[in-house]
Parts: structure tokens; sequence; C-alpha cells
């Protein structure tokens, strides 16, 4: 999902090692995406992240945009409170007027339309 993102959010994510943990969250329901200069501004109460207490960013999947936060950007409820998958480790998280710059976003129709960043191929970098 990293590899949809431009090559400036990639080597974001990927900065201090290859091996990053990103968790994902469901925004289609309780989240707000706004455009602004440069990127969106990401405000929600979102539900079911598994395993986001060991995440070190997370993939916002929305209805209009995808958008990888850093962990300090975004911060987790605890209020997995179930009979069943406890071990899932699932929580809330909270986006409080997040920014998040063009090269951590991607619009959710270039991923359903397979025209997103990971898509493009140079002619140097194609097999022969």
């Amino acid at each position: 999902m990293v590899g949809w993102l431009p090559e400036q959010g990639q080597a974001e994510v990927w900065a201090d090692s290859p091996d990053v943990l990103i968790a994902t969250v469901p925004a289609f329901v309780g989240g707000t995406f706004e455009p602004v200069d440069g990127g969106i501004r990401a405000t929600g109460d979102l539900r079911f992240s598994s395993g986001v207490d060991a995440a070190d960013w997370l993939f916002v999947l929305g209805s209009a945009y995808m958008l990888v936060v850093p962990r300090v950007d975004f911060e987790i409820v605890d209020d997995w409170f179930v009979t069943g998958l406890k071990a899932a480790g699932s929580k809330g998280v909270r986006l409080d007027n997040v920014f998040g710059p063009e090269h951590r976003l991607m619009p959710t129709a270039a991923v359903l339309g397979a025209t997103h960043h990971g898509t493009v191929w140079s002619r140097s970098s194609s097999p022969r």
C-alpha cells in the first residue's frame, strides 16, 4: 500500500527502516477530509484498527483519499471491549485536524483504477 504513494511519501515512511509497522483504519464513516493548500486536513474518531499499538504509521482508508499518518499525529483510543477477538488488539484512532501533505496521500479513485504512483514505470526501469 505504501507503494501507492508518491516516491517522497514512500521515502518518508521507510526513512528509518524497511521493516516499519503500519496499521490500517477505515474512515468511510466518522472521518472528514478537507482539501487545503498542499494536501488535506483529516479529522475523525475512527474504529477498529487492529495492531495499532505497535504501529509506527497509520494508513487511513477513506472514500475520497487514502492517507498515511505518522504515529505522532494520531491518538489511540482504547475502546475495544469485546468478549471475543480480544487478542486482535483492535482500538479506535482519533485524528484531530491532522495535516496530510500531498506526498502522503493518494486519491481512492487512483487506487481503484490502478492509476496510482506504483503503476508508473519509466522506460529505463521497465523490463526489456
